[in-house]
């Protein structure tokens, strides 16, 4: 089913509870729920569903018509509710994996690579961007900041060694540096709605 925003004030049970449907669907054919119980599953599946719905309609400019399409907004790839909150669990699955503290400390003074600069740049234009937003009225310009900020680091994720490194500065560094995205993803979801989970 498609619905445009325009004829949308608020979502029907039905548009909810298919998308919760959805994301049940899509999650168990991934195979992200391995060792979750009934309840965490429920939750899980809750959180992806009402996430991917509100994020597909507010990453579109208030001022523009959209369709949207239930299939495509629970995709786990590409600029979606699903996507950012996979990303989430990813980084609080390394955190936990390494035993990081919020109090771990750094002392890397190393040479930046270009992945982990530019996780540094878009997280330093967070608090601009949050006011851009509150003057424009436009939740989609964090919405898009969001994703922007996640499809950053993963590729950090993947071009980078973090827990296996040897060097204890720069391997505390690049929690932190893990740990910061996942703060900012989780505080600019909160600010659309949207919840985050921390395992998947």
């Amino acid at each position: 089913a498609q619905i445009k925003r325009g004829d949308l004030t608020m979502p029907n049970d039905d548009l909810m509870a298919e998308m919760v449907g959805t994301a049940q669907a899509r999650t168990m054919e991934l195979g992200k729920i391995d060792g979750f119980s009934t309840e965490e599953s429920n939750a899980l599946f809750n959180q992806l569903g009402l996430g991917a719905l509100k994020y597909f309609l507010l990453k579109v400019d208030p001022k523009k018509r959209m369709l949207f399409n239930p299939e495509e907004s629970i995709d786990f790839q590409g600029n979606t509710g699903p996507f950012i909150q996979y990303t989430h669990a990813r980084i609080q699955s390394v955190l936990n994996k390494a035993n990081y503290g919020v109090a771990a400390k750094t002392n890397y003074s190393g040479t930046l690579t270009s992945s982990e600069r530019d996780v540094l740049v878009c997280l330093s234009q967070y608090p601009a961007l949050l006011q851009a937003a509150a003057t424009e009225y436009s939740p989609a310009l964090v919405a898009n900041y969001t994703y922007e900020l996640a499809k950053l680091y993963n590729k950090f994720y993947h071009e980078e060694i973090i827990l296996k490194l040897e060097d204890e500065d720069l391997k505390n560094f690049r929690l932190a540096l893990s740990a910061a995205t996942a703060k900012t993803i989780k505080m600019a979801m909160h600010l659309l709605g949207i919840q985050v989970p921390d395992r998947m």
